[in-house]
């Protein structure tokens, strides 16, 4: 008789299950095992009526918000920058400029994403062990989501989403077909005053960006009981960003400085990304089978008016063809596993125009004109026992090997080959010391890579300041430390009967060995004194540690949820010999408080979410290469939300406020006040 009803009916029980778990208004890591993941199901985060990847994120417990030195703002993990962050999509990193996590946040549809599942510490089966801040890994919808139709209009000057999606299944169940497209239109205007010390006015600045994404999945069972799932994923954006008026900080530059300006900038992206996997099943082994090929495009097109007239165009274009495979034990007492990866990255980056505009601090609008080509080879080997009935422990490496060769054709013109090998090992221990109680402990390794333009051996030479690349960087190794406490209040409880009771503090370390900061140097060439930009490994290991405390109680009688959270953060780096001492890593808060609650009765839900974090700062180059120090108040977001169900039918109505905040430069008495913010936002959603 075929087991195909019983595997199908099994299957099906596992996506409930996973979906019940993942339901949380706060952290629930799963109590069988050692090491911490909390997974969060997008469906909950619904009634904030979240646009795209980035307004789920921020709403998130434990999450903080960072400042780009471009004024772009960044999710963050611990308070640590993004460059910090590992970001996945279905286990697999992405491709894209150094910047490309942070916009690619805001570019995946919310509409797409089923669940996002959080790594705050290394793990020796994550990709590179995962990163120094954390790994957000984001599961995209598969072919057993549901259809449905989805609405949204409202936020700045009217933005609009439309998205839909429709599924197909054969009579056994076990072959589905789904298809998911969104359009979205979206505007943002800012308004501004000014000043540096001197003189002071307004600016404004307008941005528009129309984006389609097109998401196909299929999945179906492999001689009855081997699951096999495809997707293909493309995301074409267009973007356009008008600046004018008095803008005193971090503006780019040309070889007129001056703090007027009038920019415009072009941006148009393609993201294609095609992969797969395939779950073969024993009676005490899994074999696991993935690939993918992934290919990213990006043209800007920059005009600068002000101070003086500038032209400059930029292509970049990668491609990756990642496959690898897993093995695991299911059921002996020594659950252990193994796994292999390749890795090839190849990118291409051209510039033209009429002459240079950039920052001291940010140099992604040099005219770069490089080739890159890495090749990557990881493999992992860890074992998950049971020490005694209440005590579980993890314990595995990482072997990470890869080659870099990479061609100049502007500058030096050099080429160069570089290799390296990290070992990232990884423990995890857990002890329940009651049904109610758990305490963890993990210990890892792992690595962030350079930029990939910070090792090409670029010189790009502005008047009296020289950008230089530096082809000896070496990766930064971040050891973490991380210490929970965990109390459900229900005996024997867990997160999928009670989601949303109890209270879990976390202590955590980091030491970033040979970090990767901005130095400023001064030489002498035959036409005078210049200052030369390089990034550089510092001498000292940076620390970030602090404590974070997130609790939730819910009242299922009277329909009523509460969540309340609090976190603190200090972090030191030897930045420059110019400073007389450590300073805080750039865009770290101070503190982070978040206050929620709903109550729903009937067809009606009705919720608040109250953020607020501390000041950030950061020392940035001025255009004479001195250090000045940046700091932004701190930030507050107000979200109100209503919504009301029907049998296929939802709506809810969403008001979001930003106070914004203030950002200056304390040196030069330069400083920049934005207008508040607030957006209010219509959805209608259709699920069948």
């Amino acid at each position: 008789m075929s087991d195909r009803p019983a595997l199908t009916a099994a299957l099906l029980a596992l996506v409930l299950t996973l979906a019940s778990a993942a339901a949380s208004a706060m952290p629930q890591t799963q109590g069988d095992r050692a090491y911490p993941q909390e997974v969060y199901s997008a469906a909950d985060y619904q009634v904030y009526n979240p646009q795209t990847l980035y307004d789920l994120l921020q709403r998130l417990p434990g999450v903080t918000l960072g400042m780009q030195a471009d004024g772009l703002e960044e999710i963050q993990l611990h308070g640590v920058d993004t460059r910090y962050l590992s970001l996945l999509i279905n286990g697999l990193p992405v491709t894209g400029t150094g910047l490309n996590s942070s916009l690619l946040t805001r570019q995946i549809p919310a509409s797409l994403v089923q669940r996002i599942e959080i790594d705050r510490s290394g793990r020796a089966d994550l990709y590179t062990g995962g990163g120094g801040g954390g790994t957000i890994n984001v599961i995209l919808a598969d072919a057993y989501s549901h259809s449905g139709l989805q609405l949204s209009l409202g936020g700045p000057l009217l933005s609009n989403r439309e998205s839909a999606a429709t599924q197909w299944l054969n009579e056994q169940g076990d072959q589905a077909l789904r298809i998911a497209g969104e359009h979205r239109l979206e505007r943002r205007q800012w308004r501004g005053s000014g000043g540096d010390g001197s003189s002071s006015g307004n600016f404004r600045q307008h941005f528009r960006e129309q984006q389609k994404t097109l998401l196909l999945n299929y999945a179906g069972l492999f001689n009855e009981r081997h699951p096999v799932q495809l997707y293909a994923l493309q995301i074409d954006a267009d973007e356009e960003d008008q600046r004018q008026g008095f803008y005193p900080l971090n503006a780019l530059q040309t070889s007129t400085a001056g703090t007027t300006i009038d920019q415009q900038q072009m941006l148009a992206r393609r993201s294609q990304r095609f992969g797969g996997d395939m779950q073969l099943n024993w009676e005490q082994w899994h074999l696991s089978l993935f690939f993918l090929h992934e290919r990213f495009r990006q043209q800007r097109d920059l005009r600068l008016l002000q101070p003086a007239a500038l032209n400059q165009q930029q292509n970049v274009q990668d491609q990756r063809f990642h496959a690898g495979w897993q093995l695991r034990e299911t059921r002996s007492e020594h659950q252990w596993s193994t796994g292999l990866s390749l890795q090839y990255l190849q990118r291409r980056s051209d510039s033209e125009g009429s002459g240079i505009a950039s920052s001291n601090n940010e140099r992604s609008h040099l005219p770069y004109d490089y080739g890159y080509d890495e090749y990557r080879l990881s493999y992992f080997l860890l074992d998950r026992w049971h020490l005694s009935a209440n005590t579980r422990l993890e314990a595995g490496f990482q072997v990470d090997t890869y080659e870099l060769q990479h061609d100049d054709r502007a500058g030096s013109g050099r080429s160069e080959v570089l290799s390296d090998t990290h070992w990232l090992p990884s423990f995890h221990w857990l002890h329940d010391l009651s049904g109610r109680n758990r305490i963890r402990l993990s210990i890892s390794q792992s690595t962030r890579q350079p930029e990939i333009a910070d090792r090409i051996p670029y010189e790009y030479r502005q008047d009296e300041r020289i950008w230089r690349g530096n082809d000896d960087l070496q990766a930064e190794v971040v050891s973490s430390f991380d210490l929970s406490y965990e109390h459900n209040p229900r005996l024997h409880s867990s997160s999928r009967n009670d989601r949303n009771s109890g209270y879990q503090i976390r202590l955590f370390q980091r030491l970033i060995r040979d970090a990767i900061v901005l130095q400023a140097s001064r030489e002498t060439t035959g036409s005078g004194p210049v200052t030369v930009f390089q990034p550089v490994n510092t001498e000292d290991s940076a620390r970030v540690y602090g404590a974070e405390l997130e609790s939730g109680l819910h009242l299922p009688r009277a329909g009523l949820k509460l969540e309340f959270g609090a976190a603190f953060y200090h972090s030191e780096i030897r930045t420059d010999e110019d400073l007389p001492g450590r300073e805080r890593l750039p865009g770290q808060p101070e503190y982070l408080l978040r206050l929620g609650a709903s109550w729903q009765q009937k067809e009606w839900q009705h919720g608040l979410l109250w953020r607020l974090q501390g000041d950030t700062e950061q020392f940035l180059r001025d255009t004479q290469g001195n250090l000045q120090l940046q700091t932004r108040s701190s930030l507050q977001q107000l979200d109100l939300y209503t919504r009301r169900h029907w049998q296929h039918w939802q709506a809810g109505l969403n008001l979001s406020l930003n106070p914004s905040p203030a950002v200056r430069w304390e040196q030069d008495q330069r400083y920049l006040q934005l207008e508040e913010r607030w957006y209010l936002r219509v959805n209608l959603s259709s699920h069948f």
